[in-house]
């Protein structure tokens, strides 16, 4: 699912908010979303609690962050990540749930 999702936002211009709660997207999904997020300029919102992301996709989120400015508000709860500091630059003006 997230591959597909991920070349659709890679190409959207309405959608500002996605909530991917419990979705079992794992952290190919999060590295697929991740190369979306470079080229999307309209999703505001990323609810990607619950996911078993793991710390190659949440790395590969984190790298997308540092060029995605408009994703002001990324959910992030519950996923395996331990060592948050791959969240502090990219995000540094922007909220992110843990």
């Amino acid at each position: 699912m997230a591959p597909a999702l991920a070349e659709a936002l890679m190409t959207n211009s309405t959608l500002t908010n996605l909530r991917l709660s419990t979705n079992s997207i794992g952290s190919n999904g999060a590295q697929a979303l991740a190369k979306a997020l470079k080229t999307n300029s309209t999703l505001s919102t990323l609810d990607l609690s619950f996911n078993s992301i793991k710390s190659n996709g949440a790395q590969a989120l984190a790298e997308a962050l540092k060029t995605n400015w408009t994703l002001s508000v990324l959910e992030w709860g519950f996923n395996v990540p331990r060592d948050r500091h791959w969240l502090t630059h990219p995000t540094r003006t922007r909220v992110c749930l843990l």
